[in-house]
C-alpha cells in the first residue's frame, strides 16, 4: 500500500464514527417526526386510546435494531396494534360478529399490551380479558389498561380458568409453538369459547417458508405433514426452544386439526391477512 493509500484509509477510518453519528442522529430525527406525526394522529381519532409502552415489551424491543431509533420502533408498535385489531374486525365481520358488541373478548398471548389497547378502546376495559404465560406482562397490562386478566402457563392442561368468551384473538402465538403445545393449546383455547364464538389466530404459513433461501429453510424440521420447526426465538433466554420457536404450518393441517377437534371448525382464512404477513384463521366453535 503506497503512502497516499494509506493516508485515504487513515481518513477513512476517521471519518467513520462521525458517519455513523450522523446517520443515527438522522435516524432518530426521522424516527421523531415520525412518531409526532402518529401520535397527533391517534389523538385526533382515538382520544382515549392508552399508549403507555413497558419498558419491558419484548415486541418494543425487538423493533429498535429494525428501524435503528427507539421513537421510529414506538410509531411502528403503535400502528402495527391498530392494524392487527382492523384485521380482526374485518375477520369478525365477515363473520357475523362485531367486536364492538361482543360481551367479552380474551387477548391471550397479550403480551404487554400492544393489541390490548386497541381492543380497550374498541370494546372498553369492562369487556376485555388479557393472558400471557410473562406475568409482568399481564401485570403491566391489567394496571395500565384497567383490564381483568390471569397467568398463563406452559402446559394447557395447567391452566385453570372457567370463563367462555365470545371472541379469542391470538395475534403471533400459533406462529411460535411446537408441535405438542400447538396442538393442546389449539385444543384448549376452542373450548374456552362459548358455543357460537369465535377463535381468531394467526399463523407462520407455507407461502412465507417458500421465500426463504434454502439455507434458511434447511434450520426446520418436519415435526409432522405441514408443520415446520425451529427453535430459534426473539425472548432472550425466556422461554426454551423445546416449547416457543419459529413455526410454519400448512392450512391443511390447521383445518385438519380443527375438523378432528369435535367441536367446531374453521370457518375463515385469509393467506397473509395479519399485517400482510401471517396467515388468519377463524374458528367457530359449534358444538356444546
Amino acid at each position: 500500500m503506497t503512502v497516499a493509500e494509506k493516508s485515504i484509509a487513515l481518513l477513512k477510518d476517521l471519518a467513520r464514527p462521525t458517519v455513523h453519528r450522523a446517520r443515527a442522529v438522522i435516524r432518530d430525527c426521522k424516527g421523531a417526526a415520525k412518531l409526532s406525526s402518529v401520535r397527533r394522529d391517534l389523538r385526533r381519532r382515538h382520544p382515549h386510546l392508552i399508549m403507555a409502552i413497558d419498558g419491558h415489551d419484548e415486541m418494543f424491543e425487538h423493533l429498535i435494531p429494525l428501524f435503528g431509533s427507539r421513537r421510529m420502533a414506538e410509531a411502528v408498535y403503535l400502528e402495527q396494534g391498530e392494524g392487527m385489531v382492523e384485521n380482526l374486525l374485518a375477520m369478525l365481520r365477515s363473520n357475523g360478529l362485531a367486536l364492538e358488541r361482543a360481551e367479552s373478548v380474551l387477548d391471550f398471548a397479550c403480551g404487554h399490551g400492544r393489541v390490548t389497547r386497541w381492543l380497550v378502546d374498541t370494546c372498553g376495559a369492562e369487556r376485555v380479558t388479557a393472558s400471557d404465560i410473562n406475568p409482568q406482562a399481564v401485570d403491566f397490562v391489567c394496571k395500565t389498561l384497567k383490564v381483568a386478566g390471569f397467568y398463563s402457563t406452559q402446559e394447557a392442561d395447567d391452566l385453570t380458568h372457567d370463563r367462555k368468551y365470545k371472541v379469542i384473538f391470538v395475534a403471533s402465538l400459533f406462529s411460535h409453538l411446537t408441535l405438542k403445545h400447538w396442538n393442546e393449546w389449539a385444543a384448549h383455547l376452542a373450548r374456552m369459547l362459548q358455543l357460537g364464538g369465535l377463535l381468531v389466530f394467526s399463523t407462520h404459513g407455507m407461502g412465507n417458508y417458500a421465500n426463504h433461501r434454502p439455507e434458511i429453510q434447511r434450520r426446520f424440521g418436519k415435526l409432522a405433514e405441514g408443520f415446520l420447526y425451529n427453535g430459534g426465538n426473539e425472548t432472550p433466554g425466556r422461554l426454551a426452544g423445546d416449547y416457543y420457536g419459529t413455526a410454519y404450518v400448512a392450512e391443511e393441517y390447521v383445518r385438519r386439526f380443527f375438523s378432528a377437534s369435535g367441536v367446531g371448525r374453521v370457518v375463515d382464512y385469509i393467506p397473509h391477512g395479519l399485517l400482510g404477513y401471517q396467515d388468519l384463521y377463524a374458528f367457530r366453535r359449534e358444538v356444546a
